[in-house]
């Protein structure tokens, strides 16, 4: 299924917590074109770093001051990588809907992945056709270029 994702029309998404990077599919061996990159600092923030304003509100102690509540089950980190993985979900689910993409291989390592997947709408999550449980985020483009060959070769 992953060898055949179709050129141009493939988004390759590489994401951790702090950062993720869209990519167009231009095929095997022919690289992949940056179509987005977005910074998530916040997502570096450890526990002890993210204050509580009152009982089940957080904020990052410095930068934007983003807040979301979370429950019992998330702690104020695992709330964090949550936000921004609903915000890539959203930034996925508006561009499916102008027809930016057809297919959307997701690249993170397995925790991420989990949460990105899950935040998908359900006509994203149908143009899903591959996932790889990596930590490549802090590849270079062409380092990661041929590790996502290496795969769908592989496939």
């Amino acid at each position: 299924m992953a060898s055949h994702l179709p050129v141009g029309e493939t988004w390759i998404v590489v994401a951790s917590q702090s950062q993720a990077r869209f990519f167009r599919y231009l095929g095997v061996k022919s690289g992949l074109k940056l179509v987005e990159k977005i910074q998530h600092p916040d997502g570096r923030l450890q526990d002890r770093e993210i204050a509580t304003d009152r009982a089940g509100r957080t904020f990052a102690s410095f930068g934007h001051g983003n807040r979301s509540a979370y429950s019992e089950e998330h702690g104020p980190h695992e709330e964090v990588a949550l936000d921004f993985a609903r915000s890539l979900a959203d930034k996925l689910r508006v561009a499916h809907g102008r027809n930016e993409f057809r297919a959307l291989m997701l690249v993170a390592e397995s925790r991420f992945l989990g949460m990105l997947k899950s935040c998908l709408d359900e006509q994203t999550r149908k143009s899903l056709v591959a996932t790889l449980d990596r930590e490549y985020h802090q590849k270079s483009s062409s380092e990661l270029s041929r590790k996502v060959d290496e795969y769908l070769v592989a496939a």
